[in-house]
């Protein structure tokens, strides 16, 4: 069930992130050849760039397998479209001068989910199935707990707690401490209401005042700063877990509304470390 849920959640947070603000990958076929810059995958393989038409041929399959994935349905092949059509439409943009560091994450857990068998629970292909199993007198087919059930959602763990211990190294690395004692803080929280991103203002017009606080501002860099630095210790540690993984989803939540740049991608990650198994035991225990 843990992981059913997590497939579902997560292919619908990716489906509706996307349809939000589409890709829209089939205009950089329309650009200069001068402007592209290819990068190799796996370290040697550089796929070709498709035609504006098989751009969106391939952006409408893959929302088809979002969908498809998120509803359970052919879970085997909708997931491994999901994944591959995902990977060739997300890899084209960081091929034209620009790096991006906030969907590397939709490829790594989609990639997982692949390879997992995350269609055995919350999903058609066992609604199908054990109504095909229940017209032919046949008892609904369980499903015993086993580690394959268990191994895709660690690993979205570890790939979160990777990428958070690295932002965290990297303020140290370039920064050093000066990056919680200094003003950067609060001048970042000013600049953010003047000189906005995309042209829009923070959702919360808090940075000004928060900015003229230099205490708080010390205070809440020092606090993400650890909790970064030590996010990998929630992958052994369920009392860490408890405090770590609440404390990391707020300072993105934060990141959004005070500084506008959103990490969609991340923050639907953390319905991989929501207990849904127990959640599901209280409500059955509350029920009787």
């Amino acid at each position: 069930m843990n992981l059913g849920v997590c497939r579902a959640l997560i292919f619908t947070a990716y489906l509706i992130r996307y349809l939000a603000v589409p890709l829209n990958v089939s205009e950089f076929a329309l650009m200069s050849s001068e402007f592209w810059k290819p990068l190799p995958v796996l370290g040697f393989f550089v796929p070709p760039l498709a035609t504006a038409f098989w751009l969106r041929a391939f952006e409408t399959a893959w929302f088809v397998a979002l969908a498809l994935s998120a509803l359970g349905l052919f879970t085997r092949l909708s997931t491994a479209l999901a994944f591959l059509l995902g990977a060739y439409l997300l890899w084209i943009p960081h091929n034209f001068g620009k790096l991006h560091h906030n969907d590397m994450i939709t490829v790594l857990v989609t990639g997982v989910l692949m390879f997992s068998r995350c269609g055995e629970a919350w999903s058609l292909d066992r609604f199908f199935e054990n109504h095909r199993r229940k017209k032919s007198g046949r008892p609904p087919e369980t499903v015993a707990p086993s580690g394959e059930f268990t191994w895709p959602v660690r690993l979205v763990w570890l790939a979160l707690a990777t990428v958070f211990f690295a932002a965290g190294v990297s303020k140290l690395r370039h920064s050093g401490l000066a990056w919680i004692t200094s003003d950067n803080l609060a001048l970042m929280l000013i600049k953010a209401n003047y000189m906005a991103y995309i042209d829009y203002p923070p959702l919360l017009p808090l940075g000004v005042p928060l900015g003229r606080l230099p205490w708080a501002c010390h205070i809440i860099a020092a606090a993400t700063m650890a909790t970064e630095l030590g996010f990998p210790l929630v992958l052994v540690s369920r009392r860490v877990r408890r405090v770590l993984v609440p404390v990391m989803f707020f300072v993105l939540i934060g990141i959004m509304l005070l500084f506008l740049p959103s990490f969609p991608e991340l923050i639907a990650c953390f319905v991989f470390f929501v207990p849904w198994e127990n959640l599901k035991l209280r409500s059955r225990v509350a029920a009787a």
